[in-house]
Formats: C-alpha cells, structure tokens, sequence
C-alpha cells in the first residue's frame, strides 16, 4: 500500500532517500508521480525471479531493504521525490525471508535467510547452547542481511572478534 512504501523510501533517520512528506506528494503539475516499488519475496526463488525481471526489462535501480535500522543510508534508493523524472526504484524488501535453515552445532554454523533478525538469532543458538557473537542495539528489529551487508559488529566485537 502507498503508506508502506512512503515509509520505505527513507531511512528511519530521514537523511538518506526520499522524505516522507515528500513521498506521499503527487508528482509535477498534480500527476501522480511513481514513488518506487515494493517487492516482498518470502523466499530466495522469488527474490531471484524479481532480479532477473527487473534485469531483463531493464526496471532499476534495485535497492535491497532489510530491518531499516541502518545509520549510513545503504538501504535507501535513489530519490524520486517532488515528481523527479528519473529511474522508479525498486526496494526489494527482505522483511518476509525471515526462515532459519539449520543449525550445525559441531562447525558452529547457522544458516538462514535475510530477514530473520539478529534477536531471532540470537535465540536460535542460545536455545541450542551457543552463543550468536553480534550484538546491537537494534537486535530486535535489524536484518541478519544487513548486518552483514555493512559489516556490523557491535558491542560483543570487542570480546569475540571477526
């Protein structure tokens, strides 16, 4: 719906991407201006087939959204606002792949989808005796994706290491 995607074309803080206010306004001249599209896959072959559409038709530029938590604006598309004439952005949202995979204790691995949330991780392997070494503030609603994606390390970075 278009409050979704007003709320997903800026970063939480407002200073990357377009604004808000600006999203929800029509385009020049009172036409409607597109604001972007919102992608939702729940599962990797959807993502993957979304990619290779938007490829092959040329439909971009892609930005990949997770847990919106992020300070340096990398989940933030392109702006569009105030009826830009330029490329509608795509935000493929990772929010519905949110699927734990497996866990194999003894390599210490724990395989899962983009969306799930650090908090969500964390409980995984501590429900099976280990610890997940990455700690933010935002545990509860940031993106395992993300996380990676940026390089966060939080404050058990300190005591655990890369």
């Amino acid at each position: 719906d278009a409050d979704d995607l007003a709320s997903s074309v800026a970063d939480w803080t407002g200073r990357w991407g377009t604004r808000r206010r600006d999203a929800l306004r029509s385009g020049r001249d009172g036409a409607d201006a597109p604001l972007g599209v919102l992608l939702r896959p729940s599962s990797c072959a959807q993502a993957s087939a979304a990619l290779r559409l938007c490829h092959e038709r040329l439909i971009g530029p892609v930005s990949p959204r997770g847990g919106n938590t992020g300070l340096v604006g990398g989940s933030a598309p392109v702006s569009r606002g105030n009826g830009d004439a330029g490329p509608v952005p795509v935000l493929l949202c990772s929010s519905r792949m949110d699927a734990v995979h497996g866990f194999d204790a003894a390599e210490g691995v724990l395989r899962a989808q983009a969306g799930c949330t650090l908090q969500a991780l964390q409980e995984h392997a501590a429900e099976r005796g280990h610890l997940f070494p990455l700690d933010l503030g935002s545990k509860g609603s940031c993106a395992i994706g993300g996380n990676l994606a940026t390089n966060a390390g939080g404050s058990f970075y300190y005591r655990y290491g890369r």
